[in-house]
C-alpha cells in the first residue's frame, strides 16, 4: 500500500544513468516486530521499468533494486509479481536513520540483444559504494526515462494496516547523466512537474526551495501537499 507518493515528470529521456540522494528520517522506527515499510523510487524505461531503494522488514534492514520483464539477472531471483515477472536482488543492508545514501541505477555492458542494468547504493559518511544487483534487460526497452517517475513510502504485512508506525524520509539531489560521443553530460536537474500524490489521509508531502522533498505516513500524520518553493512548474 502506498501511504505517501509524489510523482514527476523531469522532462529527460535517453539517460544512462540518474541519481538521487535518500535520508530517513526520526521518528521513523529501526526495528519491526511485523510489516513492511519501503522507500521507494521507481524509474522507468520504454514500456517497462523497476523500482529500488531502502527497506525495513521483520528480518532487518534492506536494499532491493528490481526490472519487469528481465532477460535474467545476477545476486537476486525471478519471481512474479503483479502477474508478470519481476527480477528482485535483495540485499542486507545496515542503513541508519538521519545519515544521507546515494540510490544509482546506471547502465552497464552489452550482451547479445540486451543491456545490463545496475541498482548501486553510495554511503556518503564512510564513502563506500554497494551494489544490490546487476539485471539484463532487452535492448528496445532503450535507456531510463525521466516520466513515470515517483517516490514513495508503501508498507504491508502489518497485522492491522490502519495503524502503522510515523514513518518520514527526504529526497534530494536528482541528477541524470546522458553519454554522448564526445562527453557524458551531468545535470543536477532543477524542475519537474508534480502529477498525482496519493489522497491517503495520513501523509504528507512537503517540496522545499532546493527541490529536496520530504514524505510523510502513518502515525499522526495528516494529509497534506505544501510547496515551499516555486519550480518552473510544479502542479498537483
Amino acid at each position: 500500500m502506498d501511504n505517501a507518493k509524489l510523482c514527476t515528470d523531469w522532462n529527460v529521456s535517453d539517460l544512462d544513468r540518474f541519481d538521487l540522494t535518500i535520508e530517513i528520517l526520526n521518528p521513523t522506527p529501526e526495528r519491526l516486530d511485523d510489516g513492511l515499510i519501503f522507500f521507494q523510487w521507481h524509474f522507468n524505461f520504454k514500456g517497462e521499468g523497476g523500482y529500488i531503494g531502502l527497506q525495513l522488514t521483520e528480518t532487518g534492514k534492506k536494499a532491493i533494486f528490481s526490472i519487469w520483464q528481465p532477460i535474467k539477472g545476477c545476486m537476486g531471483e525471478l519471481k512474479g509479481e503483479h502477474a508478470k515477472p519481476v527480477y528482485s536482488c535483495l540485499h542486507d543492508y545496515s542503513w541508519e536513520l538521519n545519515k544521507k545514501y546515494k540510490l544509482t541505477v546506471k547502465m552497464g555492458e552489452e550482451e547479445n540483444d540486451g543491456l545490463w542494468w545496475i541498482g548501486e547504493i553510495y554511503d556518503y559518511e564512510n564513502d563506500n559504494s554497494t551494489i544490490i544487483g546487476k539485471i539484463l534487460i532487452p535492448k528496445r526497452f532503450e535507456k531510463l526515462k525521466g516520466y513515470n517517475y515517483y517516490t514513495c513510502i508503501e508498507t504491508g504485512y502489518f497485522e492491522d494496516d490502519s495503524i502503522i508506525p510515523d514513518i518520514k524520509v527526504k529526497f534530494s539531489e536528482s541528477i541524470g547523466y546522458k553519454n554522448t560521443d564526445e562527453y557524458l553530460l551531468r545535470d543536477n536537474l532543477r524542475k519537474f512537474t508534480v502529477f498525482m500524490t496519493d489522497k491517503s489521509e495520513k501523509s504528507k508531502v512537503v517540496i522545499n526551495n532546493d527541490l529536496s522533498y520530504i514524505l510523510e505516513a502513518g502515525g499522526r500524520t495528516a494529509r497534506v501537499l505544501r510547496a515551499r518553493a516555486s519550480p518552473n512548474p510544479v502542479t498537483s
